[in-house]
């Protein structure tokens, strides 16, 4: 026996939201309107930014690699504060499902 679609739903939504709150904040467009959930039924959701409204996205979880990220005194590059920031909500939202469906998430 499956888990409804009302309970289903609060779990995505509650995992939705916990990727909102990691995600980075400078201008909250990607968090608050960017992170999108979508209903692909018989008991499948997609987490997904929509590239329309957040094309920047990739950009604030990768590397800064461009030389205007390079400090001009140490000639070291500075880090992204938001490197990884997807990869990292990605697994908090598995094990947030995990948790609430009282299983284990396996790929």
């Amino acid at each position: 026996m499956g888990i409804s679609h009302k309970r289903q739903e609060s779990i995505m939504n509650a995992a939705l939201e916990l990727m909102r709150d990691i995600a980075p904040k400078d201008t909250e467009n990607l968090a608050d309107n960017g992170l999108l959930l979508k209903d692909l039924g018989d008991g499948k959701w997609r987490i997904y930014v929509d590239n329309s409204i957040a094309p920047y996205m990739p950009y604030t979880n990768e590397q800064w690699v461009d030389e205007k990220w390079r400090n001009k005194k140490t000639g070291e590059m500075h880090k992204n504060p938001n490197e990884g920031w997807w990869h990292v909500a990605c697994q908090e939202a598995i094990r947030l499902i995990g948790n609430r469906l009282k299983g284990t998430i396996r790929q």
